[in-house]
């Protein structure tokens, strides 16, 4: 599994709306080379909400891909090698979890 670091995006842009509430919004873009990474978003979200002006809201984060997680924790070296660990075991039972939802499509008659 890849480092635990965080490789350093482009700084991404601010829109900002303007009414009675006022919406600040950006894409970040966190280009991944393995199979597994974990990325601290931290220091990009601080830095988004201080450009953005607005100082009491709320902040919404999530992924627009489908194979990635967000994950909210404090990141700590001993928590972040319990997490490697825990999708180290994961990843030993996906050959059979394909397997068995191979098997459910068989029985739906679905295609695989």
């Amino acid at each position: 599994m890849a480092s635990a670091s965080v490789k350093a995006p482009e700084q991404p842009t601010v829109d900002i709306e303007t009414g009675p509430y006022r919406v600040a919004s950006t894409l970040i873009k966190v280009q991944t080379e393995e199979r597994e990474e974990l990325h601290n978003l931290t220091k990009l979200v601080r830095n988004f909400v201080k450009s953005s002006g607005i100082r009491a809201g709320l902040v919404s984060i999530a992924s627009l891909h489908t194979t990635s997680a967000i994950f909210i924790n404090e990141w700590q070296d001993a928590l972040i090698h319990d997490f490697k660990a825990y999708l180290a075991s994961a990843n030993t039972n996906t050959a059979e979890a394909t397997n068995i939802i191979q098997r459910l499509q068989d029985l739906q008659g679905q295609p695989h």
